[in-house]
């Protein structure tokens, strides 16, 4: 691929975990089976949204994550229908350390005209009714010393919320994606036509193993 690949897929919490993170711009590649980068343009090529338009969309917003946001994200959703994304953060915590509940709202980025970025972080957006009972909300579930997290349009697949750990790494998501258990750091909703409520063809799931730098990817049909 040109330009994109899923070395390109950033960690959403790297403006504070220990290792460093390359920014969108200078990003170097790690070396990778070929047959992942196939894997995803083939993936790219199947959603319902032009190559050119996907692989714009995920750069700008990758920037705006990595160099606008102040706030620890676990993930981010992005779409076909513009480069407004769904933001999910940790909130408070338990004794253990591990966060109770999470912030979900929306980044606007749309707004600004072009592919530029704003002057400064936009301002939060609450999700509506029908946005967290039906599309992007969350349930936050206690299972012993486990906390899960069940976004509400995939009821079948449960994350698992990880606190802070001693050597500084941030609370993040993890999850099955590609049949390895990684950290989730984005979601693409693959959707088309419908004013209030378009058509969703699937989810597009991008991990990554922390301990190796390996991004994992899954496309979920619905």
């Amino acid at each position: 691929m040109v330009g994109f690949s899923c070395d390109n897929i950033p960690n959403p919490c790297k403006r504070r975990v220990c290792r460093p993170s390359p920014s969108p711009t200078t990003m170097a590649a790690v070396p990778r089976p070929t047959s992942q980068a196939s894997k995803l343009e083939g993936i790219i090529a199947a959603l319902h949204v032009p190559r050119d338009r996907f692989i714009r969309r995920q750069r700008r917003v990758d920037q705006y994550v990595s160099t606008m946001l102040d706030e620890h994200l676990l993930l981010y959703i992005t779409r076909n229908k513009n480069d407004n994304i769904v933001c999910y953060a940790p909130k408070g915590t338990n004794d253990a350390g591990t966060p109770m509940s999470m912030d979900v709202f929306w980044q606007d980025l749309a707004t600004v005209a072009g592919d530029g970025m704003p002057d400064a972080e936009l301002p939060r957006t609450a999700l509506n009714f029908l946005e967290r009972s039906q599309a992007y909300g969350v349930k936050v579930i206690a299972d012993g010393d486990t906390t899960l997290v069940q976004f509400v349009a995939m009821p079948s697949r449960s994350f698992v919320l990880v606190p802070t750990n001693d050597k500084g790494t941030p609370a993040c998501l993890k999850g099955m994606v590609d049949g390895r258990f990684v950290t989730v750091t984005r979601m693409h909703v693959d959707e088309e036509g419908g004013v209030v409520i378009p058509t969703v063809h699937g989810v597009l799931l991008q991990g990554v193993d922390l301990a190796t730098g390996t991004h994992y990817m899954e496309y979920m049909k619905r």
